[in-house]
């Protein structure tokens, strides 16, 4: 290949890239959650709560108790699903605290199942039921 080819092939692959990224479309935006809150003010074994994570985009946010994902099979027929904030910017879930002590409960944005952002995390106290 000769410089004339070799500046022919720089200048295509250079064009062709620049094609690509105005064609190509941009990555979704992911949500960041804002804060964390849940219903109710004490909190027991085997009652079902609403934890609440305010957002700043409409991409999904996965809540985890312990760093165990918390899946409300109750919606989507036993399929595990996260949660999509609603107009308001709000995404919410259920969940049953199945133990007593402490449970650091976490909400975070996530794409395609991977989280994206720092996770917002608060303490609840669960007694026994």
């Amino acid at each position: 290949m000769n410089n004339s080819q070799i500046r022919r092939l720089g200048v295509s692959i250079i064009g062709f890239a620049a094609v690509a990224a105005a064609v190509l479309p941009a990555a979704p935006a992911q949500a960041k959650v804002l804060d964390l809150s849940i219903s109710g003010t004490t909190h027991q074994v085997g009652v079902r709560y609403t934890l609440s994570a305010h957002c700043d985009f409409t991409s999904s946010v996965i809540f985890t108790d312990n760093g165990a994902v918390i899946q409300d099979f109750t919606d989507m027929g036993g399929i595990p699903i996260t949660s999509y904030p609603d107009a308001n910017g709000v995404a919410k879930i259920r969940w049953t605290p199945r133990s007593a002590g402490a449970h650091m409960v976490a909400a975070q944005g996530c794409s395609n199942h991977t989280q994206t952002d720092t996770p917002v995390e608060i303490v609840v106290e669960v007694t026994g039921g």
